[in-house]
């Protein structure tokens, strides 16, 4: 009889330890409530969109007549368009026709990414900006 007790507290314990190791998988953990995975994660995307404005400003700089470039603002690189602030119509002319003319594609050796084209906007340009 006490050999079928000890046999039934056995199983009884083995069972315990069981559901209690199971309970581990199932319970959720606490929830982060810090803002560092917030903050990591804007510091990684600060960091990509640098990377991929960076080559694309010093390429614009490089490639762009000096009197245009005092009138442009490079605001973004989205979905392969490179878009552009310009001071006046006349100005997003000139570009339109140098990018026409053979820009996009020395842009585009220049910028390690798929670089299809250049939109203009215009807009107030802020002087000896690099955004």
């Amino acid at each position: 009889m006490s050999s079928l007790m000890n046999q039934r507290e056995t199983q009884e314990k083995t069972a315990v330890e069981e559901l209690q190791r199971l309970r581990r998988f199932r319970r959720r953990g606490k929830p982060n409530l810090s803002v560092e995975p917030l903050i990591q994660g804007i510091q990684l995307t600060a960091q990509r969109q640098h990377r991929r404005l960076g080559t694309c400003i010093d390429a614009w700089e490089a490639l762009v007549p000096e009197r245009l470039r005092e009138k442009t603002c490079i605001e973004s690189l989205r979905q392969g368009t490179l878009h552009v602030t310009v001071t006046s119509s006349a100005v997003a002319f000139e570009i339109d026709r140098a990018v026409r003319s053979g820009l996009l594609d020395q842009l585009t050796k220049r910028v390690a990414g798929s670089l299809q084209r250049v939109r203009t906007r215009i807009g107030p340009v802020e002087k000896n900006s690099r955004r």
